[in-house]
C-alpha cells in the first residue's frame, strides 16, 4: 500500500511519500516471516525508514523466543548498526523545544 501527502510549512512546501508495509508479529503469524523480502526491498530503496512496535510476547518462534521483532533481521538486511533514539532531556521532558 503507498499513500502520498503534500503539507505547506512557513512559506515552503515538501512532499512525502509514506509507503506502508506489513512487518512484525502479525506478519509472522501470517507467513511465519516478520518480514518479506519485497518488504526489506521497499527498506532498502527508502531514503528513510520508520519503524513502530512490532513485537508480541505471545507470539513465540518454536525455539521459543519471540517471534516478529526486527531488530536483528533489519541490522542484516540493511547493514545499519546504529540505532537513533530521541534524546530525554533533564526531568525526562522528551521535547526537543521549550514549551513545545
Amino acid at each position: 500500500m503507498s499513500r502520498s501527502a503534500c503539507w505547506r510549512q512557513r512559506g515552503g512546501a515538501f512532499s512525502l511519500a509514506l509507503e506502508f508495509h506489513s512487518a512484525g508479529a502479525g506478519e509472522y503469524l501470517r507467513t511465519g516471516r516478520s518480514l518479506s523480502e519485497e518488504t526489506l526491498d521497499a527498506c532498502r530503496g527508502a531514503h528513510a525508514v520508520l519503524k513502530g512496535p512490532v513485537g508480541d510476547p505471545q507470539v513465540r518462534a518454536p525455539d521459543g523466543t519471540e517471534a516478529g521483532i526486527l531488530g536483528g533481521v533489519l541490522r542484516t538486511g540493511l547493514d545499519a548498526y546504529q540505532h537513533q533514539a530521541h534524546p530525554a532531556l533533564p526531568g525526562g521532558d522528551l521535547s526537543l523545544e521549550r514549551g513545545a
